[in-house]
């Protein structure tokens, strides 16, 4: 029997390459945050990753560069065993099937340290989302560089740049904090239905030659 290569299916057809930012995307940061800023200094807690008007929620919430860096300092293990999760469950079915399709190879990509992997497997395994890998790189435009990723989904406006330039499909989920990010190369979704249909758009762009 022939041995098929990994990044062919039974047709000879190439896999796309997908990665997955977590913090913004699967994983509402924004609560988990804020609400260890109030237990601090007692600013009001956000409602979700959608509140945040920029990136960073510590300018949000008004604390200065210390007290933000304290905010940092006190997230545990336990505090990201149970961040909120963004996606429905509904979502989360529809990247599980892509997932385990011999069309896709679907990995997470995030720039948290290696210090917190294994909490971020079981984070990701109890919400019952699937994976092909866990990627944590703060240099993501490297990485999809280095390994031809051809699709990449985030929330953070520079790497979303990072990633169209370093040659990948770039989607960014959009939030009011990312809207300064557009132009060729980058397209806005609201949810994972919306950016899966685009990929299997994508795919069968791939199949006929016929273009998005």
């Amino acid at each position: 029997m022939t041995n098929l290569p990994i990044d062919r299916d039974y047709r000879g057809r190439a896999r796309i390459k997908v990665t997955i930012d977590i913090d913004g995307v699967l994983g509402d940061f924004a609560i988990m945050y804020s609400w260890k800023a109030h237990q601090l200094f007692g600013t009001d807690p956000l409602e979700g990753q959608g509140d945040s008007k920029t990136f960073y929620i510590e300018e949000t919430l008004g604390l200065t560069r210390d007290q933000g860096r304290k905010v940092w300092d006190s997230i545990t293990h336990a505090d990201w065993a149970v961040m909120e999760v963004i996606p429905t469950k509904e979502e989360i079915r529809t990247l599980n099937l892509y997932a385990k399709s011999f069309l896709y190879d679907v990995k997470m990509l995030t720039a948290r340290r290696e210090g917190i992997r294994d909490v971020t497997e079981r984070w990701l395994k109890a919400n019952n989302i699937n994976h092909n890998g866990l990627v944590m790189r703060n240099d993501k435009g490297v990485y999809i560089a280095e390994h031809g990723v051809d699709i990449h989904l985030e929330d953070r406006s520079e790497q979303v740049i990072d990633a169209r330039d370093a040659g990948a499909l770039a989607f960014v989920r959009d939030w009011p904090y990312n809207r300064d990010v557009e132009g060729p190369g980058i397209i806005r979704v609201g949810d994972l239905h919306q950016f899966f249909d685009l990929v299997k758009m994508h795919r069968a762009t791939l199949d006929t030659g016929v273009p998005m």
